[in-house]
């Protein structure tokens, strides 16, 4: 089952999350959804919701990010 989550930072800092998760292969799908608002989307399997938290968490101590609701 594929889970979404949503997040909200600012516009330039789109491309350096996207690198930073890509370099976990195959953790998720992130995709733009508003890019000049800075509003990004990643979507997941349930089975790494854990291991996409925790690096979640840590890209959010190098850049500012705000986790929103759909």
């Amino acid at each position: 089952m594929s889970l979404k989550r949503r997040f909200k930072t600012e516009p330039p800092l789109l491309s350096k999350i996207k690198n930073l998760l890509e370099g976990y292969d195959g953790l998720t799908i992130m995709t733009a959804v508003e890019p000049k608002k800075g509003i990004f989307e990643l979507i997941f399997t349930e089975g790494l919701a854990a291991e996409l938290d925790s690096v979640i968490k840590g890209i959010g101590k190098e850049v500012p990010l705000d986790e929103i609701q759909p």
